[in-house]
C-alpha cells in the first residue's frame, strides 16, 4: 500500500505551496525520478486553488469526487499557464471499497485537440440542449455558426456558461479518451481510501 498526503513545500521561487506527497516525496519529484523526465519537476498540483479558470477547477473536482467508475483525473499542470491548455498530467483513478488505485499516470497529448470542434461544443452544440435552451435559443442561436455576430455577442455576455459547456462537451471527453494520453511506464499506486480522502480534503479547504 502506498502512502498519500497533502503537505506544504517551499518552491524554488520561494513561496509555500500545498502539494501531493506520495511515499514521502512531492509528486512532481517522484514522477520525475520514476520517468527520468525533468520537465515534471515544478509542475503545479491540479487540485490547488490557483487555477486560472474556476470552471476548470470545478471540472477537476468533479472528477476527484467521482465515487464509482474509472476516470482520468488531472493531478499536475504547467505552473505558468495554470489551466487545461498546456501540460496536463493525469492519473487513471479507480475506487473500490476501501482502496483507491492510480492504475497509470501519463501526459495529455494535444495533438488530436481540435479547436474548431471545441468552438462548436459550447452553446452551438444543440445535441446537448435542454428544453429550456430550445425555448430560449431555438429561433436564434440554433441557426448560428462559429464566427456569426449573434454567436459572438452571446459568448461575450455569457462566457462563464459557454466555458462550462465546452469543458463538459469537449475537454472532459478528450481527457477521458486514453488514446489522447501518453502513459508513463511506471508502477501503479494503491492508496487506502481514508488516507486518500484526508489528502483530498486538505486541498478542498484551500479552495
Amino acid at each position: 500500500m502506498d502512502n498519500i498526503e497533502a503537505k506544504v513545500v517551499n518552491t524554488k521561487p520561494g513561496y509555500d505551496e500545498l502539494t501531493i506527497f506520495i511515499n514521502g516525496k512531492p509528486i512532481d519529484m517522484l514522477l520525475s525520478e520514476l520517468t527520468e523526465n525533468d520537465y515534471l519537476l515544478g509542475l503545479y498540483p491540479a487540485w490547488g486553488n490557483d487555477l486560472l479558470w474556476k470552471n476548470e477547477s470545478k471540472l477537476v473536482w468533479e472528477l476527484i469526487d467521482k465515487s464509482k467508475g474509472t476516470y482520468n483525473v488531472p493531478i499536475l499542470l504547467c505552473p505558468d499557464d495554470l489551466d487545461l491548455s498546456c501540460t496536463i498530467i493525469c492519473a487513471k483513478v479507480k475506487k473500490e471499497k476501501q482502496i483507491v488505485y492510480w492504475e497509470k499516470i501519463g501526459s495529455v497529448s494535444h495533438d488530436n485537440y481540435d479547436r474548431n470542434i471545441e468552438l462548436q461544443s459550447g452553446i452551438l452544440n444543440t445535441n446537448t440542449w435542454s428544453d429550456g435552451d430550445w425555448e430560449k435559443y431555438g429561433g436564434t442561436l440554433a441557426w448560428c455558426n462559429v464566427g456569426d455576430d449573434e454567436w459572438k455577442k452571446w459568448i461575450s455576455e455569457n462566457w462563464n456558461e459557454e466555458q462550462k459547456r465546452r469543458l463538459h462537451n469537449y475537454t472532459n471527453p478528450y481527457l477521458q479518451d486514453d488514446s489522447n494520453i501518453e502513459w508513463f511506464n511506471i508502477p501503479k499506486f494503491i492508496f487506502d481510501l481514508d488516507d486518500y480522502k484526508k489528502c483530498v480534503e486538505v486541498f478542498r479547504k484551500e479552495l
